[in-house]
């Protein structure tokens, strides 16, 4: 039994190390589900570590808003990207990085402007 349950700790300790060197999104502004008065200067996302921005995209109701791309390919924990006026709606952000440890890591999260 000892050696059961001692591989079983391992294995948890192996898994939790793991998900946490992925480096997953820890905070965004405007926060998922958040709803704004008025468009927010920037979109900023939070990394847990270090992760090189890929992709980013910034659409509402399924047509695209331009970001540029100066703002992809850096390695950093916090990328801040500027935001170009928005009219009043829901808006869908999609994500892709690398992590620290070369993993793909991605996500999307919704905000409102002024409703």
């Amino acid at each position: 039994y000892l050696t059961i349950a001692l591989l079983t700790g391992v294995t948890t300790l192996y898994l939790a190390a793991a998900a946490m060197a992925h480096s997953p999104l820890s905070k965004s502004m405007p926060a998922d589900g958040e709803t704004v008065s008025s468009t927010p200067a920037e979109l900023q996302l939070q990394f847990r570590g270090e992760a090189k921005l890929v992709k980013l995209s910034l659409s509402q109701d399924g047509t695209d808003i331009p970001l540029g791309d100066s703002h992809l390919m850096q390695i950093a924990t916090q990328h801040v990207v500027a935001l170009p006026a928005l009219s009043a709606g829901s808006f869908e952000v999609r994500w892709r990085a690398l992590s620290a440890d070369g993993h793909v890591i991605k996500g999307n999260f919704d905000f409102t402007v002024g409703e």
